[in-house]
């Protein structure tokens, strides 16, 4: 006789087997955006990823969302690295999204595009807001470790060079997990009001007059790999 067991048994049931799948865990899918909605009470992500002849519901919760540097569109194709699992609630199998990048060219543009004119709208582009670099600069500032050798090259070569360069020194530690905020931290206080962040880790600063755009070269390598690999053409049969 078959077992009898409720529907919440079920969900549950399904959703363990899914989560305790390690291919499941952490895949890359390739696909279109459609049905796209931007939650505007959450900053959740919902959308459907498809292609040819399948669909899979997707989300991405806020805390991932508000990485990316450009919103997900309607027709954009997408390279995304995510988790499956089950909605429970109402029985809905979908991905939950923990990384979202441009697939192609077009889609790269689109997204550079959306980049451009968000810094636009922040003012960062503003002919005010650009100083003008002197022909021959007098102090510069120097952002490295008091201890380090880079410093004493530094100061070596532009002794010999330009004598009269005077040197303004911020120590910082330019190694570890601490580095890269303790080293915003101090340019900031310097008055430096925007980080292009190529560091291996996501910085978040508490002013609000602070710009910081975090650039993930990782995943940029990723799709780069991933493009690589699904363009590459097949063999032939009899080829070695």
């Amino acid at each position: 006789m078959a077992n009898m067991i409720s529907v919440t048994a079920l969900n549950r049931y399904v959703k363990s087997i899914l989560e305790s799948d390690a291919v499941l865990t952490d895949i890359a899918l390739r696909g279109e955006v459609s049905n796209f909605t931007n939650h505007y009470k959450t900053g959740h992500f919902y959308f459907t990823l498809k292609d040819e002849k399948c669909a899979v519901k997707a989300v991405m919760f806020r805390s991932y969302a508000q990485q990316l540097s450009f919103v997900p569109e309607n027709g954009m194709r997408v390279i995304v690295r995510c988790r499956v699992s089950l909605f429970e609630r109402d029985g809905a199998f979908q991905v939950y999204v923990e990384d979202l990048f441009p697939d192609g060219l077009g889609a790269m543009q689109m997204a550079f595009e959306q980049l451009k004119a968000r810094l636009e709208r922040e003012g960062l582009f503003a002919p005010e807001h650009k100083k003008p670099l002197p022909r021959h600069p007098r102090r510069v500032g120097l952002v490295t470790s008091k201890t380090g050798a880079a410093i004493q090259d530094i100061l070596n070569v532009t002794r010999r060079r330009c004598p009269a360069m005077e040197f303004v020194l911020c120590p910082v530690n330019v190694q570890g997990a601490e580095a890269a905020p303790g080293i915003v931290e101090r340019l900031t206080a310097a008055g430096v009001k925007g980080f292009w962040n190529f560091s291996h880790y996501d910085l978040r600063v508490d002013h609000s007059d602070v710009v910081v755009e975090n650039v993930h070269l990782g995943d940029s390598l990723l799709t780069l790999c991933y493009q690589v690999t699904h363009n590459r053409p097949e063999e032939d049969e009899g080829e070695k």
